[in-house]
């Protein structure tokens, strides 16, 4: 690799912080609850928003590809239709679609978080399956695990890039 460091002016123009930050035109988002990259888009669409760039967002229970996929495309055409070949009428659609997965239904939202969006800690108790919002007693027994880097645990779960990948049984 001839540029091996990552703050080397050679990337300044890939940087999406930066490319965000010329956008001047509207954007569309999407994301998938189980996507490897919710967490930027998430951030990139609070970065446009900030900067009073009209942004719309959609998040549904997908991974990436499937965020992607050919099925999810005409939220896309739409997207094109109305702001770049200017062939369909402005549409009123809220900013934001989220999917909400504990309740299995599509929510229409003015922004991003929810307006009346907490953070809330929960406590994992000595039992080892209850959580809860109180912390645990001083005497209440400790939870503890072991993590071996070589011998991690499987996983189906967690953010994706596709989905169908099998375990390698030993």
């Amino acid at each position: 690799m001839k540029t091996p460091d990552l703050d080397d002016p050679f990337y300044a123009s890939n940087r999406h912080g930066a490319a965000l930050d010329r956008t001047k035109g509207p954007v569309l988002l999407r994301t998938g609850w189980y996507d490897r990259s919710t967490a930027q888009t998430l951030a990139a669409y609070a970065r446009v928003r900030d900067h009073g760039i009209k942004v719309y967002l959609t998040v549904g229970s997908w991974t990436h590809t499937e965020a992607c996929g050919m099925d999810q495309m005409s939220e896309v055409y739409d997207f094109l239709d109305e702001f770049v070949a200017g062939a369909k009428e402005s549409s009123d659609r809220l900013p934001v679609r989220v999917f909400a997965t504990g309740v299995d239904e599509w929510r229409s939202l003015p922004s991003w978080p929810p307006a009346a969006t907490q953070n809330r800690v929960f406590y994992l108790h000595g039992d080892n399956k209850t959580l809860d919002a109180e912390a645990p007693g001083a005497d209440s027994p400790s939870t503890r695990f072991v993590y071996d880097p070589y011998k991690p645990t499987p996983t189906m779960g967690g953010p994706l890039l596709t989905r169908g990948l099998e375990l390698e049984r030993r």
